[in-house]
């Protein structure tokens, strides 16, 4: 499964790169942006959750440097049992990544389809062996609470975003990303749909 994920990153970066690869000679402009977004999140194809991100990025010419944030959180597990209790674990599994990101663009006077990749920080926390299940029974139901070993990681990755942007005005805009990570520890994939901020058009 690991292999395929890693496949899919690479078929997205390759695709998007030749559709952004040439951009128009004469625009010697300087673009320069904040974007800030929500999203959803799979890790390797299995653990489905919420994203957020934030990037600043810079775009001279068909060139996109991007120093980018983002953040991966599990969903909340549901129900449990005949009884459909509560689940709660602990600890919560999240990622964290920082990165540098360097890309190429192209755009025309409402719409910018880019593609970047690079290297990124990244640290989390994955839960080991089972400690503890506790049941809390209340008037309307249960809950159910497992707490779990705590298991910190850190370790770096390698980033592949695809982003369309739709430019609106010459200070805001919308963005839709398709965003991707590759790592040792915990690969992961998702979607954010953001809005801009900056020197757009």
């Amino acid at each position: 499964m690991h292999k395929l994920f890693v496949l899919f990153l690479s078929i997205m970066l390759s695709g998007a790169c030749v559709l952004a690869w040439e951009t128009p000679k004469d625009d010697d402009r300087l673009y320069y942006w904040c974007m800030g977004g929500f999203g959803t999140t799979a890790q390797e194809w299995s653990k489905i959750g919420t994203a957020a991100g934030m990037e600043i990025g810079v775009q001279s010419h068909a060139h996109i440097f991007l120093f980018r944030w983002n953040q991966n959180n599990e969903a909340d597990p549901g129900t449990v049992g005949e009884e459909a209790y509560d689940l709660h674990r602990t600890p919560e599994e999240d990622i964290n990544e920082v990165g540098l990101l360097y890309g190429r663009g192209w755009r025309n006077d409402l719409f910018v389809l880019s593609a970047a990749a690079g290297v990124t920080y990244i640290s989390g926390m994955r839960r080991g062996d089972l400690i503890q299940q506790t049941t809390q029974v209340h008037y309307d139901g249960g809950t159910v609470i497992e707490k779990y070993e705590e298991r910190p990681f850190e370790t770096v990755g390698l980033p592949v975003i695809v982003q369309i942007s739709f430019q609106a005005l010459e200070v805001f805009g919308f963005a839709v990303e398709l965003f991707g990570n590759a790592n040792p520890e915990r690969s992961y994939m998702g979607a954010l749909l953001g809005i801009q901020f900056g020197h757009l058009r």
